[in-house]
């Protein structure tokens, strides 16, 4: 008969590291996803409503697919995109020493879309096509996108808040050779209040430490 021999060393560490997995991702609150994606949609239409686009729709399964996503993210702490070819997304990560709160949520939704849309100043209407620096606005204005997921996580690392934002839009937006078509000059503009690292319309938190967004282009 053989046996499996798993040294204790190893042993020990899985199981510490299984209870710090547990640990870091935390629970939303009650209410807190409803503010959050209500406060998105809101950010996302208000945006697109500047260039004359059609408003966003909020798709539950889009929804589902976004927040399995983001949780996946405050558990692992990997801030990189999905691979989900089904949709377009944004990504956004807010560090803070501010624990979440109905509010919060609320403001988190507004400060991503805000972060993503503030991208504009770097978009060259003359010469409409893909940037780095301009990927997240695109996705947000894309005209021919019309349903919204959005997905929020929280981990807690070192005694720091993490909150993982992801946005994903069906048809997906960023496709090379229909900029032109699809991200339209504004018709009026929004009055933004900039923050230490994103631009927002939304009360900011003064214990914000650092933001980072990513988006995915075609």
């Amino acid at each position: 008969m053989n046996i499996l021999f798993i040294p204790t060393f190893f042993l020990i560490n899985s199981i510490l590291f299984d209870i710090e997995y547990v640990k870091a991702q935390q629970t939303l609150p009650t209410g807190c996803l409803d503010a959050f994606r209500a406060a998105s949609l809101s950010a996302h239409n208000q945006y697109r409503s500047l260039c004359g686009v059609s408003p966003l729709s909020e798709s539950s399964l889009i929804d589902a697919s976004a927040q399995n996503y983001s949780t996946k993210m405050a558990t692992t702490n990997l801030f990189q995109h999905s691979g989900n070819s089904l949709y377009g997304e944004n990504l956004y990560e807010q560090l803070t020493s501010q624990a979440l709160t109905v509010s919060l949520c609320s403001q988190i939704g507004n400060q991503s879309v805000a972060s993503w849309y503030s991208e504009i100043a770097n978009y060259n209407f003359s010469n409409p096509g893909f940037a780095s620096n301009t990927g997240h606005y695109t996705q947000v204005v894309w005209k021919s996108s019309t349903m919204l997921g959005m997905g929020l996580g929280w981990s807690i690392q070192n005694g720091y808040n993490y909150y993982y934002v992801v946005g994903q839009y069906s048809p997906p937006g960023n496709y090379l050779g229909e900029f032109g078509s699809n991200v339209l000059p504004p018709l009026s503009t929004l009055t933004t209040t900039t923050t230490t690292s994103s631009t927002t319309n939304a009360p900011s938190s003064p214990t914000t430490i650092s933001v980072r967004q990513d988006f995915v282009f075609v």
